[in-house]
Order: C-alpha cells, then sequence, then structure tokens
C-alpha cells in the first residue's frame, strides 16, 4: 500500500528537546527535505536529505524555546510530521 511507502520521523531525543537532539528519518525514497516550522507556518529550519534514511542533528540554541512541527518530504511530495518541544 501506499502508507506504508509514506515517509516517517522518529525523535532519537527527549522532547521537549535541550541541547543537541537527532531526529531519524526514513525517507522511503533517494531524496527529500526535511523542515523545522514554528506555529505560524514558517519555516525556520531546512535539511537536504540525501540519503533513503539517516539522522538529523538538531541544536536547540539555534531555536527559540516553543512548539515546532518537523515536517519531511520525499520526491513523491508524500510527507511525515512530528511534534518538537524546543525547552
Amino acid at each position: 500500500s501506499n502508507q506504508a511507502m509514506a515517509p516517517s520521523l522518529q525523535m532519537k531525543a527527549a522532547n521537549p528537546l535541550s541541547g543537541i537532539g537527532s531526529i531519524q528519518y526514513q525517507l522511503n525514497d533517494a531524496k527529500g527535505k526535511m523542515e523545522i516550522y514554528n506555529l505560524m507556518g514558517q519555516s525556520v529550519g531546512q535539511y537536504n536529505l540525501t540519503s533513503s534514511q539517516g539522522f538529523i542533528l538538531i541544536d536547540s540554541n539555534d531555536f527559540a524555546s516553543g512548539q515546532y512541527v518537523v515536517s519531511i518530504t520525499n520526491s513523491n511530495g508524500q510527507r511525515g510530521s512530528l511534534p518538537l518541544i524546543i525547552q
């Protein structure tokens, strides 16, 4: 089914995040992108993904405290998302 092929994200760190944490991604595709959005829908972090799975390191000091959404999109336009709280 298509659903099984949708990209996914998993926090490999405490959420709320304080310091540096990693987000594991599974693209089910050769390339894609990960973006971090604030609650106003503004993109505050962009990462190009060049392998079908891996980790992205996030430093909480790069972001203001608050709630975010991490979004992943593969080249087929399939999406996955994950809530992120920065302490």
